[in-house]
C-alpha cells in the first residue's frame, strides 16, 4: 500500500522494485467493489481514495480490514470556488483558512464514520483547478496534516520523487 511504502521510504528502507496501485474512486463505487474483490482473490493490497460523493463506509471498512489503504480523495478548494463563485486565484489565498476548516470537518467526519484511522489523502483534480492553475492540495500544509494526524498527501514531493514511473 502507499502508506506501507511511505513509512519504509521515510525509514530509509531499500524496497527495490515496487508496484504501487492507487484507486481514485471518482464516480463508480460498484466498480471499486469489483476491483477490491479481484484484488482479494489475488492476494493484492492497494490504496483506495474516496471522494465525498463516493463514500461507501461498509466498503471502506472491508478494504481497511483486509489490509489495504483507505484514504480521502479531497476537493475542498475547487468545491469552495464553485460554491462561492470564485475564479480569481488571489481571492482564494485570502480564504485558505475557511477551506482548511471545511477540510478538517469533512476529514474528521469521514474518519469518525469509518471507525479507523485514515492515514493519507489524495487531492482530486477538477476542471476548476485547471482553470485557476491551482491544485486542490494548494492549501494542504504540514500543520494541517499534523492537526489531522495524516501521514502523507499523495502529491508530497518526498513520495513523488521516489517513483521512476507514474501511470495515470
Amino acid at each position: 500500500t502507499l502508506s506501507d511504502y511511505f513509512e519504509k521510504l521515510l525509514a530509509g528502507v531499500d524496497l527495490g522494485y515496487c508496484f504501487l496501485h492507487r484507486h481514485d474512486i471518482d464516480t463508480d463505487v460498484r466498480t471499486a467493489r469489483k476491483m477490491f474483490e479481484i484484488e482479494k482473490k489475488l492476494g493484492v493490497k492497494s490504496s483506495y481514495y474516496f471522494r465525498l460523493n463516493t463514500l461507501d463506509f461498509d466498503l471502506m471498512r472491508e478494504i481497511n480490514d483486509y489490509g489495504s489503504d483507505v484514504g480521502y480523495h479531497y476537493e475542498e478548494l475547487s468545491q469552495f470556488c464553485k460554491d462561492n463563485n470564485i475564479s480569481n486565484p488571489s481571492l482564494i489565498k485570502s480564504r485558505i483558512q475557511e477551506i482548511e476548516n471545511i477540510f478538517f470537518d469533512n476529514y474528521s467526519r469521514i474518519e469518525n464514520k469509518c471507525g479507523f484511522k485514515i492515514k493519507s489523502v489524495a487531492s482530486h483534480g477538477d476542471f476548476v483547478n485547471r482553470k485557476l492553475g491551482m491544485p486542490n492540495h494548494e492549501f494542504m500544509t504540514r500543520e494541517l496534516m499534523k492537526k489531522c494526524n495524516i501521514k502523507f498527501e499523495c502529491y508530497d514531493d518526498r513520495l513523488l520523487q521516489s517513483f521512476s514511473v507514474i501511470l495515470s
